[in-house]
């Protein structure tokens, strides 16, 4: 998953280093954002974060995926079960879909 890491390097209390493990530990990780002259708790005021934040959301902002829906038809279902009319034992069980039915 498409991960934008942004740290400031100026923190002291969460160092630039754990922002830097962070990114080396994400399989997702785009290229990271270390803002100098930020600190802790003043992130949110750098233009630089914001216009980053665009560009990542704009280039790696995907809809969700649409499944194909597959609808079943009862050939297709028996052909799975190998139900027969003359299967007269009514005791045994079939595996259907990864579900054991009788």
């Amino acid at each position: 998953m498409p991960t934008l890491i942004a740290h400031g390097v100026q923190d002291m209390i969460v160092t630039i280093e754990h922002g830097k493990a962070l990114y080396q530990l994400c399989p997702g990780a785009v290229k990271p954002l270390w803002i100098p002259d930020v600190g802790h708790n003043n992130l949110e005021n750098s233009s630089m974060l914001w216009r980053r934040m665009r560009k990542f959301i704009n280039r790696e902002a995907r809809p969700p995926l649409q499944r194909k829906k597959r609808k079943s038809s009862m050939k297709d279902i028996k052909n799975k079960v190998n139900l027969s009319s003359d299967n007269n034992d009514k005791n045994e069980t079939k595996e259907v879909f990864g579900t054991n039915v009788k």
